[in-house]
């Protein structure tokens, strides 16, 4: 007598799905190694980060800024805060060259769009904004020291 015992159709089928789901697993798992290894995902930059300032003064005024770094390039909302005055709310654009930062201040201030220079002294912690007739003086200045951003 041969009792010969084979696979039925569904441990045929079973087998098939594990060895597949096996094999894809190994096949996915080493396309992500060797695509993230070489290449960044499509729109991620390393070099972009964004950091935030805030000076609150002892009459409740605050100058805050949330700057976005991309290269050379930085801009973000940039806002005067006073207690007293009119407040300036707005959006700077400038460049950033051995730690300076001069750009254009659009914001509206009592109703109206106005355009404004700035400049700001930067150390990778802290801004110190630059005043004078050419944005040049920093001696004395205000600082904006750096804080997690909300």
């Amino acid at each position: 007598m041969n009792n010969k015992k084979g696979f039925s159709t569904l441990e045929v089928i079973v087998l098939a799905v594990i060895i597949l789901a096996i094999g894809g697993g190994v096949y996915y798992w080493q396309n992500q190694k060797n695509n993230s290894a070489t290449e960044p995902l499509a729109g991620e930059n390393k070099n972009i980060y964004t950091k935030c300032f805030k000076q609150i003064f002892s009459d409740n005024s605050i100058i805050s800024a949330k700057f976005t770094f991309a290269e050379n390039s930085v801009e973000g909302p940039l806002s005067y805060l006073w207690a007293q005055k009119d407040n300036s709310i707005g959006i700077f654009k400038g460049m950033l060259k051995e730690g300076l930062i001069v750009g254009d201040y659009t914001f509206m201030s009592e109703g109206q769009e106005s355009l404004g220079k700035s400049a700001f002294r930067y150390d990778g912690k802290s801004l110190i904004q630059g005043f004078g007739p050419n944005l040049d003086e920093f001696s004395g200045a205000v600082t904006l020291n750096e804080v997690p951003c909300e």
